[in-house]
């Protein structure tokens, strides 16, 4: 059977349209007695973005409310040691272990026990058409709300065949981001191996998402804090023209879309990240939004525009450390 895990990522989306919006949540230990209602929430500023989009839009399903991906796993693999390996991430995973709960109206997170039954096992090697079964389970599996009272994620691990494997994991935003996804992976491979070779009882726990989280406070107590605070503040109180790419006139608003999604293709991609490296550019993502910066300047003709997106927070120091640092 295979030593280490992940040889690629697909990241699962799915064909129906989502609602969109954002939010956040709070946590309490598992085994503990609930706190009584708390001076201030314990949650980051990234975090409480997350708890108040539910709140303004109870009914909507959210869009960027979890991070749902679906690992492929070509090859042997041994389940029992999958299943050790994850239930030891989780006990050396505070944010994983964390539950979110509202005490008084105030948001609270508290890390607790890992959950008793963190992994679900499907077979699916007997359907007729194993991979039409497969589609057909993440299309109403990736729906599926996550209690965050519960547990801030959904996992499965679904056999296809006697070397066809794929790992299920839907986590919420409100304790992990992207940056996170890798930091799960290479943990979850690395005590994969470690439980093949007995030597589980060796592994180290990742760093804890408090760490972050400390240093998020000192730098808003910070005078650098304070200046790009008021700069910002007074950027965004400059009028902005409206952005009709949304809307068409004469239709109603709606908090529905749907994601249409287009495949560069590797030839693409690789001229792509050439032209960001020529031109100085951190990121591809820089590229994009430029392009659609000018066609939404060549809809409506504005000169000021703007658009919402999120961007990474995480800094070398944090590359282990999962939590939402966005």
């Amino acid at each position: 059977p295979r030593s280490t895990l992940f040889p690629y990522t697909t990241l699962f989306r799915s064909d129906v349209g989502r609602r969109r919006l954002a939010l956040p949540l709070l946590i309490e230990p598992r085994s503990a007695v609930a706190p009584e209602t708390p001076a201030e929430t314990n949650l980051t500023a990234g975090q409480l973005l997350f708890w108040f989009a539910p709140k303004l839009q109870p009914d909507v399903q959210l869009y960027f409310d979890r991070a749902t991906t679906v690992f492929t796993l070509d090859g042997a693999l041994d389940e029992h040691h999958f299943e050790r390996a994850f239930r030891q991430l989780l006990a050396g995973c505070d944010a994983l272990r964390t539950r979110v709960i509202e005490r008084g109206g105030i948001p609270v997170r508290h890390p607790g026990d890992p959950h008793p039954d963190p992994l679900e096992h499907v077979d699916l090697h007997a359907a007729p058409d194993p991979d039409a079964a497969l589609q057909a389970w993440l299309a109403e599996r990736s729906r599926r709300a996550i209690d965050l009272a519960d547990k801030p994620f959904d996992s499965a691990l679904l056999r296809l065949g006697d070397q066809r494997f794929v790992w299920f994991f839907s986590v919420h935003h409100i304790v992990a981001d992207a940056g996170s996804l890798l930091a799960i992976t290479r943990q979850l491979s690395h005590l994969y191996q470690l439980s093949r070779e007995d030597r589980l009882d060796e592994a180290a726990p990742l760093p804890s998402f408090e760490v972050y989280a400390a240093a998020e406070r000192r730098l808003r107590q910070s005078e650098r804090y304070e200046r790009s605070r008021q700069y910002w503040e007074r950027k965004l109180a400059l009028p902005a023209g409206a952005n009709p790419f949304y809307h068409r006139p004469g239709t109603a608003f709606t908090t529905r879309t749907a994601r249409l999604s287009v495949e560069l293709g590797a030839a693409a991609s690789d001229r792509v990240r050439e032209l960001c490296s020529q031109a100085g550019l951190f990121s591809p993502a820089v590229l994009f939004t430029g392009a659609l910066f000018a066609l939404l300047h060549r809809i409506h003709g504005e000169h000021r525009l703007r658009i919402g997106t999120s961007f990474t927070n995480r800094a070398a120091e944090h590359r282990d450390v999962v939590g939402l640092m966005m």
